[in-house]
């Protein structure tokens, strides 16, 4: 009698849907000189402007942005730069190399340089090309004393060639004279928020590195934002304490020392206000697919709902940040919001929902089947092996190398 051999070989077949997901809304910033138009689009609950708003500045330096949540942190505002407001949108590739604190030697390669016309203001020292908004304001009808809020993120050039050099750029909030744009360092208390104050050596966990050509330096590492901006800090959230009457506000950045390589301050929609309000963003940090957040902005002890879309193909793998907990789910939810937040979330090629299952003899004679011969996943099929006459099963190989002489 003849012995011949199966062989078994399992195919995976990946049934699933073709349709792309929805290409999401890249970062988009559009000039606006309007100053009416700006605070509008600035003010939130609780505030009132009196008068006619005053641009500082030029046209040039001066717009609205919008679905910049997954870039900077902050979903739409406004933004005044240094130089054009519209150029911190797009790509950062393609720069020079950078180092820490050492100039570069010829030509500026950087995306954002040159000014935008503008003139130098009291509040920054040895500055030029500011731009920014003057109003006055009111709580309420005028009578009621309260806490004025404004969240924000300050970006520049100048990273991170030119830290702790004298081009400082700065941003100011001068309410009534006194700037409440600060951070509480831990060695000097207060400081403006600036270059010199904000970088990967100076309150680096305020800071996010945004140009990989470092020169081999050890800065933090590169979040390869879609905003042609070198460096610029987390969300920011300015407040200060006013009694009642009017009170006068100049919310300036400027270039300082020269008009080269310029800066910009992005300005929550809406967070002008008499609430706290914080940002809530998610970002992807690994696979395909998309990720938002609803709403994108919450008042103190409010919820805020991050979603998942894996494109086709892919499932969620994880969450990290403030949805740490989130496991493999598609939707996080936190609540009781009283701090910005930020999340990531990780997608995975998700497994074959079908598989096809198929013998074929190696030697001898007979034939093999296996029935289905489509399973869905967790399912059982069974090859059936058929000797011809006078041969008989000698064993089996792949998948069924366990059945032995089993027909």
């Amino acid at each position: 009698m003849n012995r011949f051999l199966y062989l078994l070989t399992a195919a995976i077949l990946i049934v699933t849907g073709l349709g792309a997901s929805p290409m999401a809304h890249a970062f988009s910033i559009t000039r606006n000189g309007d100053p009416q138009a700006l605070i509008q689009a600035l003010l939130g609950p609780g505030a009132t402007v009196i008068g006619t708003p005053t641009l500082i500045g030029t046209a040039t330096g001066a717009g609205l942005f919008s679905n910049g949540a997954a870039v900077i942190g902050i979903d739409s505002g406004i933004v005044f730069s240094s130089g054009s407001a519209t150029c911190a949108a797009g790509s950062n590739a393609g720069q020079e190399i950078e180092t820490l604190g050492k100039p570069s030697l010829g030509g500026f390669a950087n995306n954002c340089s040159g000014g935008n016309g503008g003139s130098s203001v009291p509040e920054i020292a040895n500055s030029d090309d500011a731009s920014g908004l003057e109003f006055q304001f009111q709580l309420g009808d005028g009578s009621q004393s309260g806490t004025i809020f404004v969240s924000y993120v300050f970006g520049s050039e100048e990273y991170i060639d030119y830290v702790n050099t004298g081009f400082n750029d700065a941003f100011v909030f001068s309410l009534d004279g006194t700037n409440i744009a600060t951070i509480d360092d831990p060695y000097f208390g207060p400081l403006d928020v600036s270059v010199g104050n904000i970088n990967p050596n100076n309150n680096s966990h305020l800071y996010r590195n945004n140009i990989a050509n470092t020169n081999g330096f050890p800065v933090v590492p590169v979040v390869n934002s879609a905003t042609a901006i070198d460096g610029y800090t987390t969300v920011l959230t300015a407040r200060a304490d006013i009694g009642p009457g009017v009170h006068t506000m100049r919310m300036v950045i400027a270039d300082v020392n020269d008009a080269d390589l310029d800066s910009v301050v992005f300005l929550q929609g809406g967070s002008f206000a008499n609430a706290a309000s914080y940002n809530v963003s998610a970002t992807v940090s690994g696979g395909n697919g998309t990720v938002s957040c609803t709403p994108a902005s919450v008042t103190a002890g409010a919820s805020s709902t991050c979603t998942a879309a894996p494109d086709a193909g892919y499932q969620v793998l994880s969450w990290g940040g403030d949805c740490a907990t989130a496991g493999s789910a598609v939707q996080c939810t936190l609540n009781n919001v009283q701090a910005h937040k930020s999340a990531t979330v990780s997608f995975v090629a998700a497994p074959p929902s079908t598989y096809s299952v198929s013998a074929t003899v190696s030697s001898g004679s007979g034939s093999v089947s296996c029935a289905p011969a489509s399973v869905s996943t967790g399912g059982s099929a069974q090859c059936t092996a058929v000797p011809g006459t006078g041969d008989q099963v000698a064993g089996w190989t792949g998948a069924c190398a366990s059945a032995g002489t089993n027909t």
